[in-house]
Order: C-alpha cells, then structure tokens, then sequence
C-alpha cells in the first residue's frame, strides 16, 4: 500500500464490543467497511463491495490495483477503501486506507505498469467531515458512544495486556 495521499483509519476494539459480528473476521470487517460506505455516501460518494474472491496475495504488488469482496469501490469500479484486520481471542485491530486526494509520487513509479489510479475524488472534501461521518456511523453499527481523544490510563493499559498476549495468527 502506497501511503501519503490517503486517509487511513485504524479500529481497535474488544471482541465483545462486536457483539454477533465479532464472531468471525470477514463479518466485523463487513460491519466497519458499512460504516465507511455510509459515511463516503454521506459525502456523495456511492459504493459497493469489489467482486473479485479474496484468495491471498493480488497479482500486482499495488494491492489498490485489485477489489476484493471485502474492499469498497466506487461506481465506476475504482477502489475506494481497502483494509486488513488483525486479531487474538480477546480484540481485534482494523486498518484500512481510503484514497483522499492524488499521491504526491505517482503510484508506477513506485509498483511498476499497471498501477492503481488515484484519481483524488475526495480532496475537495473535509478531511474533518469525512473523520465525523466515519466516526457517527461506526458509532451507529456497533450501537456504541465514540469519544475521540487521547487513551485513558485504563486503555493504554488494556491495549499492553492484549499487545503482550498477542498470539501468533
């Protein structure tokens, strides 16, 4: 993943926050890439899922170049979000990149012929807007109340305990 002109968002959370879609990988992935869509969509930007079978590594080494089932992508088939998840029994971390405004080095010269297009659709949006919509609808699927801000003490602590029994995946 080229990163610089993209958005990338990171949820980290006890699997027990999930509820049901806690129960598998490919269903808190769906419920987080819904709330992305929803909030994008808010900002007149549609997607669906990408319609290629996720079987391991993309062909091409810009991972942008392909959609997936459990990627976002834009009408016109561009892939607007693409995320990977991590986890142990007790919490799960998410992170997934959105492509906010055109790359700063062009994405060929990095990865080689046939390259993903960014093509900065979002750049003239809000970068605060887009962070609000993704927070309120993350909020509303995981019926929850998100505060952003610095970790508390207990957060900071719980996060140690998970990171150091962190298991092999």
């Amino acid at each position: 993943m080229l990163h610089g002109g993209d958005l990338t968002i990171s949820v980290a959370c006890p699997i027990d926050a999930l509820g049901i879609a806690g129960q598998s990988v490919l269903m808190s992935h769906q419920v987080i890439m819904s709330a992305i869509s929803d909030a994008l969509a808010d900002h007149g930007h549609v997607t669906r899922t990408g319609s290629k079978k996720a079987v391991g590594i993309t062909a091409h080494p810009d991972c942008f170049t392909e959609a997936t089932r459990c990627d976002l992508v834009y009408q016109d088939g561009l892939k607007a979000a693409g995320g990977a998840q991590a986890r142990n029994r007790r919490a799960m971390i998410e992170q997934v990149s959105i492509p906010y405004q055109r790359h700063p080095l062009p994405p060929v010269q990095v990865f080689g012929e046939g390259s993903a297009t960014y093509d900065g659709r979002l750049a003239s949006l809000s970068k605060n807007g887009i962070i609000q919509a993704l927070i309120m609808r993350l909020a509303e699927r995981l019926d929850s109340v998100l505060e952003p801000g610095p970790w508390s003490e207990g957060e900071r602590s719980a996060a140690q305990s998970s990171v150091d029994s962190v298991e092999e995946l």
